[in-house]
């Protein structure tokens, strides 16, 4: 099933379900937009996001893919510049907006929700304001409902009900890039390339904690891994890339990144990810390494899925 005849067709709502990596936060709003060019009408969509550092880097890349930057814009709580055409939101900002608001749902022609599967108090509650307003005031906007890991019959029921057609379902297939899972019992093998360090590595780890069988390592001991986080970047380290390191929050971002500041005199770059960082910093972060340089981003795990970090394009 093509994408774009279901996007823009009849039916208010619509179903997109894509993994991680499929490109539905990117490109879906950009081919409605250029669906609606090509047939000469008015197109303003909105899309929401769970989070704000989700919200700046996408409208930062949508609007270099367009090459438009007057199209894409942000609005997110504390600062805002709504786009032309296309707004990235923050769901509490969004929420607040139709609440105190509701007109402003009526100046938009697509209302995307995206990565529904992360509940939440808030989220729940503008997928509710969204149907009302939809149904009783804005029949004309419509809602795309997109995620990763979507329950589309919940879904599909919960809005079906503002509207007698049928709603929209669309599976845009999987991730793009092959991703690899190593486990601490498997570094030996994975960096087996370089054998004089990983197998002092692995034992300093089990020293640590035991036999390492567990996927999940308690937050307060994450400082015993400080220098054996360190030793394994320098391990892995490739020039010209990015190497994401999650943490449990901003407390463990900030304590790792003043140790990691050391790295820079070895072709590291290191960068603190976090919704509390100063928005100046967060852009570094997307930045393409220098030549010859190693990017290292420090973040949460809310850059698993929310984020697309740079390789070098030298």
């Amino acid at each position: 099933m093509s994408v774009v005849p279901v996007l823009c067709g009849e039916s208010p709502v619509v179903c997109l379900l894509g993994e991680t990596g499929s490109g539905k936060s990117t490109q879906v709003p950009q081919m409605i937009l250029q669906e609606a060019r090509k047939e000469r009408r008015r197109a303003r969509i909105c899309v929401t996001q769970p989070r704000r550092v989700a919200a700046l880097n996408l409208a930062t890349r949508v609007a270099s893919e367009l090459g438009e930057r007057s199209t894409v814009g942000y609005r997110i709580g504390g600062e805002s510049r709504p786009g032309e055409h296309i707004d990235y939101c923050t769901v509490g900002y969004t929420l607040q907006l139709f609440l105190n608001a509701p007109q402003e749902l009526g100046e938009y022609t697509h209302i995307v929700l995206d990565e529904v599967h992360e509940r939440s108090a808030e989220s729940d509650m503008l997928c509710l304001v969204v149907r009302l307003l939809a149904h009783y005031r804005f029949p004309g906007t419509r809602i795309v409902v997109m995620s990763a890991t979507l329950q589309s019959d919940l879904f599909s029921k919960y809005f079906g009900r503002i509207s007698r057609l049928p709603v929209g379902n669309v599976f845009v297939g999987a991730r793009c890039f092959p991703v690899k899972e190593y486990f601490l019992e498997d570094l030996p093998k994975a960096l087996n390339r370089k054998l004089r360090c990983e197998q002092a590595i692995f034992g300093r780890i089990k020293d640590a904690f035991g036999e390492v069988r567990v996927k999940k390592i308690d937050q307060k001991h994450c400082d015993k891994l400080h220098s054996i986080v360190l030793e394994l970047l320098e391990v892995i380290a490739q020039p010209d890339s990015t190497i994401l390191v999650f943490l449990p929050g901003i407390a463990e971002i900030s304590s790792l990144w003043q140790e990691a500041k050391g790295l820079e005199d070895r072709n590291f770059r290191c960068f603190p990810l976090h919704s509390m960082v100063p928005r100046e910093e967060q852009e570094l972060v997307f930045q393409e390494p220098e030549p010859g340089t190693t990017n290292v981003v420090l973040a949460t795990d809310i850059a698993e899925s929310s984020i697309t970090l740079p390789h070098a394009q030298h």
